[in-house]
C-alpha cells in the first residue's frame, strides 16, 4: 500500500492546512539575518511570528509569501 503525498502550495490560504515555517528556513528564504528580521517586525513591516510552544514561534508561510510578492522590483528589472 502506498501513502498519499499531500503537497500544499505556498499560496494556499486554507487556515487549516496553513503551513509553518521556522526562523532557520525563514532566514534562509528572505536572506535576512536574525537582528534585521526582529528588527522589521518591530518596526511591523515584516509578518509577526505565531507562538507554536513554549520556546518555538514560526510564521504563516502565507504571510510571509505575500511580504515577498509585495517587495519593490529591482531598479532595472522592470520588464
Amino acid at each position: 500500500m502506498q501513502a498519499k503525498s499531500h503537497s500544499i502550495s505556498k499560496f494556499e490560504s486554507d487556515s487549516s492546512s496553513e503551513r509553518l515555517i521556522r526562523q532557520s528556513e525563514l532566514l534562509k528564504l528572505t536572506s535576512k539575518s536574525r537582528s534585521s528580521l526582529y528588527r522589521e517586525i518591530n518596526e511591523g513591516t515584516f509578518p509577526a511570528p505565531v507562538r507554536i510552544g513554549k520556546r518555538a514561534v514560526a510564521w504563516r508561510a502565507s504571510e510571509v509569501y505575500s511580504w515577498m510578492d509585495n517587495l519593490p522590483k529591482a531598479a532595472g528589472m522592470e520588464g
